[in-house]
């Protein structure tokens, strides 16, 4: 007799399911059932990324949210709302035995195919409230669930009680994971779209009843307080949650070292993901000042919460840590990871730490990713930020200073050859004549040069290296294109010198004219191919050709949105762009048509009001008109009625003489 055979795919349903999708689920299964490497920091996903939804499946990025958490081999993990299975993974991959539930049947099987290679996964498919566990868990994960809640979308509509749900899971120490957006943070205090709604100032004004939202800190500890959750420690995931390169502790901002060090590696605090942002001021500046006035904690974009029932397994399941670190989207074998450990009053940087076999590893034809090396944090500000800050406040004498100070450290580097491989096909090689550094100075740009408070620069974050030599230019250049990009997205919230600069390229042109270096077409052109190439030799996803490349970063409006790390061709960016004007039109046009509908009706209400007025007139009249007519009829009444008195008719008797004698004399 055949044995059936079991579909490995195949997940375990559980209830009616939940309608929840965001239409990309399809291509996501079949990106995962053709590819060989499903990890979850895997290049083969990566380069399949082209939007948000692909983006937020398949970043490697995604894996560092969990950094912070301890798991040990066999340990139970929960994962409600596990999507198509990236945290499933990440949480397998260090040995735990997982459960996922996700509301739909396509994401679940996404989810179970990303980890067929796990006997210890398990994905059911439907609403939590109707998830029987065999047995509690250690840890139970929520990512992005709480704040659907509300709308009514599972079996609860309470947050309280979900969060209850959630403590029904756990063991007696057993912890819960959460991570959600923050209704207080710096993206939304900024007027970028709310994530769910797609509009600003939501959170801010106040959620509708039935719509997903969020909370701030203090509602979000009251409601796990109210759940059972008496131990809570909240960390800070940048940009956020969804997408994150650090998180740290909450108390790392109680010390102004800590403070310092947040500031300095919290270099993009705001990413939206919606397209294209109103940037109504520069967000890393105005990130500085709210924590420098001791708010930063509560400007978080999101939020990641341990919380518990028990305050040592609370202890026991967070790292020992106050900052993990991690690189930005790049191939797996560039990607590097930093733990920032307190020593005293001031902070360490532990990371990997490569011996010459292992560089070999992390080389791609003419460039080295070195890693990073244990060392101090050091305090100050990094360069990047002052000029930055001088060009907001139109400081023309004080930008150029910077600039040239810029330019005077890369020239009086020692000009040393560390690499014997030569440089063959590196783009960032001097030419005959041409002033030339060191290969190690290839990344020495703006933001990773820390001023101290005696005014001297100090090189950190020594990661990347290439073979032979740079030509200073190149470098120098490099480094300005860095701050222009950030410069780009500023807008009018720059109070630049510069009659018109349209493009990034426009600005690294006039920052590089206060050092006294006039760039020619020659040098713009070696500049963006070197950039290009280093870019394509780092990058986990597509990065286009070297024409689109070059429109994004010569064209007016800046180069394509980095929530997006692709570059999308010219004509699909200028239909973007035509979509976006048009829609911008349709905008105006329908704020138009409101203000004449709320014009209308006001004058609607006016006209009812005097409508109401002149009824309320009239009906008064009536009212007077039929009151003097009754009136009128109970005088005639009460006339008559003493007319046919006896008392009338003698009265005429005894009159009658007097009245005829009247008579008499008035006919004399």
């Amino acid at each position: 007799m055949a044995v059936p055979q079991v579909d490995p795919e195949q997940v375990r349903v559980i209830g009616e399911g939940l309608s929840y999708a965001d239409s990309a689920e399809d291509e996501i299964i079949r990106i995962l059932r053709s590819a060989t490497d499903r990890s979850a920091r895997s290049d083969e996903l990566a380069a399949h990324i082209h939007d948000w939804p692909t983006l937020y499946h398949l970043s490697p990025l995604r894996a560092n949210l969990l950094t912070p958490l301890q798991i040990n081999p066999g340990d139970r993990v929960l994962e409600i709302g596990c999507g198509t299975g990236v945290n499933v993974r990440t949480l397998a991959e260090r040995g735990a035995e997982v459960v996922g539930v996700e509301g739909t049947v396509s994401r679940a099987t996404a989810a179970r195919i990303r980890n067929l290679e796990f006997d210890s996964v398990e994905i059911f498919a439907g609403d939590v409230v109707d998830y029987v566990p065999e047995s509690t868990f250690d840890v139970v994960v929520v990512v992005g669930v709480l704040e659907y809640v509300p709308s009514g979308l599972g079996g609860l509509s309470e947050p309280v009680d979900f969060l209850e749900l959630c403590a029904s899971f756990l063991k007696e120490d057993g912890i819960l994971v959460l991570a959600i957006e923050n209704k207080l943070g710096l993206k939304y205090l900024l007027s970028f779209p709310e994530d769910h709604l797609g509009l600003p100032w939501v959170g801010l004004e106040g959620y509708r009843n039935g719509q997903p939202r969020t909370w701030s800190r203090l509602e979000l500890s009251e409601m796990f307080t109210q759940a059972g959750f008496r131990f809570q420690e909240f960390l800070n995931p940048f940009p956020d949650y969804k997408l994150p390169t650090s998180v740290f502790r909450d108390r790392v901002y109680e010390s102004g070292h800590g403070r310092e060090l947040v500031k300095n590696f919290v270099r993009r605090p705001v990413v939206d993901y919606s397209g294209r942002p109103q940037y109504v001021c520069d967000a890393q500046m105005a990130f500085r000042q709210f924590v420098d006035a001791g708010l930063g904690k509560e400007v978080s974009n999101s939020f990641l919460i341990f919380a518990s029932a028990n305050s040592e397994s609370l202890s026991r399941r967070i790292d020992s840590a106050e900052m993990w670190l991690a690189s930005g989207q790049r191939l797996s074998k560039f990607q590097t990871f930093r733990r920032v450990i307190a020593a005293g009053e001031s902070y360490r940087l532990t990371g990997t730490s490569l011996s010459e076999g292992d560089r070999q590893d992390r080389r791609t034809q003419w460039l080295i990713n070195r890693g990073h090396q244990e060392g101090p944090v050091y305090p100050g500000t990094p360069l990047e930020d002052h000029i930055v800050a001088a060009l907001v406040r139109g400081d023309k004498s004080a930008v150029a200073s910077l600039i040239i100070s810029y330019r005077e450290f890369l020239q009086e580097q020692p000009l040393e050859i560390s690499l014997t491989r030569g440089d063959d096909g590196n783009p960032f090689s001097p030419r005959e004549g041409e002033q030339a550094v060191a290969g190690e100075l290839v990344d020495c740009v703006p933001q990773n040069l820390i001023s101290s408070e005696q005014g001297t620069l100090i090189s950190v974050d020594h990661e990347w290296q290439v073979d032979g030599l740079c030509a200073l230019d190149l470098v120098f250049l490099r480094g300005l294109l860095v701050v222009a990009t950030r410069v780009a997205e500023l807008g009018s919230s720059t109070d630049l010198y510069v009659a018109e600069m349209s493009s990034v390229m426009d600005v690294v042109v006039a920052l590089a004219e206060l050092a006294g270096l006039e760039v020619d077409e020659e040098l713009s052109e070696r500049l963006l191919r070197a950039e290009f190439e280093f870019q394509a030799l780092v990058s986990v996803s597509p990065t286009g050709t070297l024409e689109t490349f070059r429109e994004g970063l010569l064209c007016p409006g800046g180069p394509p949105s980095r929530s997006v790390p692709t570059l999308r061709l010219v004509g699909a960016a200028k239909e973007r762009d035509q979509a976006l004007d048009q829609l911008a039109s349709m905008r105006m046009e329908w704020n138009l048509i409101e203000a004449d509908r709320d014009r209308i009706l006001a004058d609607r209400d006016r006209v009812a009001r005097e409508l109401f007025a002149v009824t309320e007139s009239l009906e008064s009249a009536q009212r007077d008109q039929e009151h003097l007519a009754s009136a009128n009829t109970r005088l005639r009444r009460e006339v008559e009625a003493l007319r046919r008195s006896s008392s009338f008719r003698l009265g005429r008797v005894i009159t009658s003489p007097v009245r005829i004698a009247l008579r008499r004399l008035q006919s004399r």
